[in-house]
This record gives C-alpha cells, sequence and structure tokens, in this order.
C-alpha cells in the first residue's frame, strides 16, 4: 500500500514537472515570435524610410492643387497650343507672412539670360544672339513665342520664352535628365536646388504638393501623379519654380509614366496682369 502511494506521488511530481518544462518552453517561443514581429516591423520601416525623400515636408502648410499649374503643363504640347485661361486663373501666389525669408535678396531675377521683363519678341531674340552666341537660325518660333536647346549643367536644355501682348512674361527650362534609374531624377532635382540655393538664397517654400495628405514622399507617389516636388523663390518682381513631377510619355492610352523637372521663371506684374483681364472677360459675359 505504501508503495502504491509513493509510486503515485512520484507520478505527479514529474507530471507537474513536465508540464513546467512545456509552459516555460512555450513562453520563450513566444517571446521569440513577438521579437521577430518587432524586428520585421521595423525592418518594414527602414524600408518605408529608405524610399521616402523625406520624412516630412518642409512645407507644412496645406496649398492648393493648382498653385503650381503654372509649371505644371507637359512641355511636349506646351507651346503648340495658348495658354489655357483655366491655368491664368491660378497664376498669382499668396504666402503666410510666416514663410517669408527673414532677409531680403539683393539679387533679383529680373528675366533670363539678359532678356528682361516685357521685353518684345524682337528684342529678346536680339538681346540672346548679342550675349549668348546664338544664331536666329537656333531659335524655333512657337506660338506664342520661341524656344531653343542649350546645354545647361552639361545636360541638353530646352529653353522657352513665352509672351503676352508682345511683352515677355515666362522663361522656361526643360532639361533633358538622361536617367538609368528613378534615382538620376532625384540626384538632378537636389543638384538644380543647390545651385539655385547657392545664387538665390533659401527657397520661400518647398515641399510636396500631395492630392491627398495620406500619399507617400516617395518618388514612386511622383511618377504616379500622385505628389509633385517643389521649391519656390518668391521676389518682388519674380516669381521662381523648381518642380518635379510625373507626366505620361508617349501614348496616353498606354500610360506610360515617367519624370520631368522644370525650371520656370515668370513676371508677377504680368501674371497678375493677365488674371485681372481673364476675370472681367468672365464678368462681361453676365
Amino acid at each position: 500500500m505504501y508503495f502504491q502511494s509513493t509510486t503515485r506521488i512520484q507520478n505527479i511530481i514529474i507530471f507537474l514537472f513536465l508540464n513546467f518544462i512545456i509552459f516555460t518552453f512555450e513562453s520563450f517561443s513566444q517571446a521569440d515570435t513577438s521579437q521577430s514581429i518587432l524586428n520585421t516591423s521595423d525592418s518594414l520601416k527602414t524600408d518605408s524610410e529608405a524610399d521616402s525623400l523625406m520624412e516630412e515636408t518642409k512645407d507644412p502648410l496645406s496649398i492648393q492643387d493648382d498653385i503650381l499649374s503654372v509649371t505644371g503643363i507637359d512641355t511636349t504640347n506646351l507651346f503648340e497650343t495658348e495658354t489655357d485661361p483655366a491655368i491664368l486663373d491660378t497664376i498669382t501666389f499668396q504666402f503666410p507672412s510666416s514663410t517669408i525669408r527673414d532677409t531680403i535678396l539683393t539679387l533679383e531675377p529680373e528675366g533670363y539670360r539678359g532678356v528682361l521683363w516685357g521685353m518684345t519678341l524682337d528684342e529678346s531674340q536680339t538681346k540672346l544672339i548679342e550675349s549668348n552666341n546664338l544664331s536666329l537660325n537656333e531659335l524655333f518660333q512657337t506660338k506664342n513665342g520661341f524656344e531653343f536647346t542649350n546645354p545647361i549643367n552639361d545636360r541638353p536644355t530646352l529653353i522657352t520664352y513665352q509672351f503676352d501682348n508682345d511683352r515677355l512674361f515666362i522663361a522656361r527650362l526643360l532639361p533633358r535628365i538622361f536617367s538609368k534609374r528613378k534615382a538620376d531624377y532625384i540626384e538632378a532635382f537636389d543638384e538644380y536646388y543647390e545651385t539655385l540655393f547657392q545664387k538665390y538664397g533659401t527657397p520661400t517654400r518647398e515641399g510636396f504638393l500631395k492630392k491627398d495628405k495620406s500619399y507617400q514622399n516617395t518618388i514612386e507617389a511622383i511618377i504616379l501623379g500622385y505628389a509633385k516636388r517643389y521649391a519656390i523663390w518668391d521676389f518682388k518682381r519674380t516669381q521662381l519654380i523648381l518642380l518635379m513631377k510625373g507626366i505620361i510619355i508617349g501614348d496616353p492610352l498606354k500610360q506610360k509614366r515617367g519624370l520631368q523637372i522644370t525650371i520656370t521663371y515668370s513676371s508677377k506684374m504680368i501674371m497678375n496682369e493677365i488674371k485681372e483681364r481673364r476675370s472681367a472677360l468672365k464678368q462681361e459675359e453676365f
């Protein structure tokens, strides 16, 4: 009888000991699994940050999608038609006082390459030919101005001058980026940004223009047209915009997308005149 009781107690002890071992093993396994999940989460976060062009936009202010419409047109067909009236309605740029630079830059672009705002088409061409070693045959006429190609930062760049009532009001640069990878456009944007920064100082505003705040600051978002990366220098008489955006390449039906960088100088006075003129025409319709 005593032997049976002892055996039963030993079995109970062995049973409890085995359960303790199993419980301890499961606890360690759960801890390892939890740590693995955390590690995976950190890995995904790192990948996301690596893909991000900025962790946070440098310009936290809310801006409308049409604020950059003046440079938001595909350059492939911009110069074959007149400027869209809907675009001219959004030309004026208003900036809160908190975004205005504390220091006033003494250097302000009054046009581009010695051609000043308000010059006529003939005056502009004569000035370019004299100061840039160009010939008249290198200047190709467009419906509202002319264009020519010239190297800038070792890249072929299409330079376009646009006129309103025979007055220069826009000079736009479209560099040709020879890219084998998406990062080439990021590097080119940063290169142009640094050049403009060295010449004109800190931008008035910069960051990402998004269709929705939920979109990430990634190169893919720009390619797909969900975001644009920009920097704006706002002077007394001139607006300067550096912009990277996504565009459709070739046949629109195929929806093949790529990237484009533009640098646009514009006369604020003539832009505002055009907007007021458009507004007056609209009022006359009623």
